[in-house]
């Protein structure tokens, strides 16, 4: 139920807090987050792999250490793309911004997962 709340309030105030309009990103931003994706998913999935298979049987304290290790290196690398992509924002093809509305987004994923059908 902790987790529940957690996911909640933080989904809630970044809903809160950016609305539809406040959250702008250039496009050289959004490219290069969305081209971010794949290394950061699979380096976070190794380091999952590598390190959550042999720490399952040690203790949990150590499991939970390495699954925080994997979300950061995912982390550093989203940051990483996102400085690189800050960069390239300079030229002008890339310079213009857009709107991410996120508060119209999480209200639309909320609305999808309460129309499927759970037992």
């Amino acid at each position: 139920m902790f987790l529940a709340v957690t996911i909640g309030l933080i989904i809630g105030l970044f809903a809160g807090y950016f609305g539809n309009e406040a959250l702008t990103l250039k496009a050289g931003e959004i490219i290069f987050l969305i081209i971010a994706l794949i290394p950061a998913f699979f380096y976070s999935a190794v380091i999952s792999d590598v390190f959550i298979s042999s720490s399952s049987k040690s203790s949990t304290l150590f499991f939970l250490f390495q699954g925080l290790l994997a979300a950061l290196v995912f982390l550093i690398i989203m940051c990483l793309f996102f400085k690189i992509g800050r960069l390239i924002s300079g030229f002008k093809i890339f310079s213009h911004k857009y709107f991410i509305p996120i508060d119209h987004l999480l209200m639309r994923a909320t609305e999808v997962v309460i129309s499927l059908p759970f037992s």
